[in-house]
């Protein structure tokens, strides 16, 4: 996730965190959404590799060689190669993440592009920042698939923000894009994978 999972605590050391106890309305782990769903369904978090203002892809906040090392994407190898714990992997792994992607000025809201299935995600141009949004989405569900084989991925849709132009029911960025355009995008990912 990002900053909308991420709270003092309940993330590895060295992430970014948003929700401190003290700001936001959030004041402890248990009314974080995450734990919330965990609470109501059984379900007990392993996991949370949460980190503020991070995105999908590689684009404004990192680059491929991780030297902002405050904002590692969720595509990284490092990010999905760290969701398991005491050398026991997820049954679950929920995806929460796009809102940083989508949410930024023109010069770096990550393009939504069209991948349609039909052409080969280049890993190496996921890593390098030369991807859209849905080549990273779709890189992002390969690697988590491969490293997580047993796994049932969950992918949820953007979060609404504050960010952007209000255009009434939804928000647009400078780029023209929804936040709506990017939940629908990785529904389109997860679909063409049929995941």
């Amino acid at each position: 996730g990002d900053s909308i999972s991420s709270v003092a605590g309940a993330i590895p050391e060295g992430n970014d965190v948003y929700y401190t106890g003290s700001n936001h309305g959030i004041k402890n782990v248990n009314e974080i959404w995450w734990k919330v769903l965990c609470n109501n369904t059984g379900m007990i978090p392993w996991v949370m590799d949460a980190w503020s203002g991070s995105s999908i892809c590689y684009n404004y906040a990192t680059d491929s060689t991780h030297a902002d090392t405050r904002k590692i994407p969720m595509c990284s190898d490092l990010r999905t190669g760290r969701l398991a714990k005491d050398d026991i992997d997820p049954d679950i792994i929920i995806v929460a993440g796009g809102t940083n992607d989508w949410t930024y000025s023109q010069s770096t809201t990550t393009p939504l592009g069209n991948w349609n299935g039909r052409t080969a995600v280049s890993r190496e141009d996921v890593v390098s920042g030369q991807s859209t949004f849905m080549e990273s989405y779709a890189s992002l569900i390969s690697k988590l698939h491969e490293n997580y084989p047993n796994a049932i991925v969950v992918c949820a849709s953007t979060f609404f923000t504050c960010r952007g132009n209000n255009i009434g029911i939804t928000r647009v960025n400078d780029m023209g894009y929804t936040e709506s355009d990017y939940s629908d995008a990785i529904e389109r990912v997860c679909k063409i994978m049929n995941r």
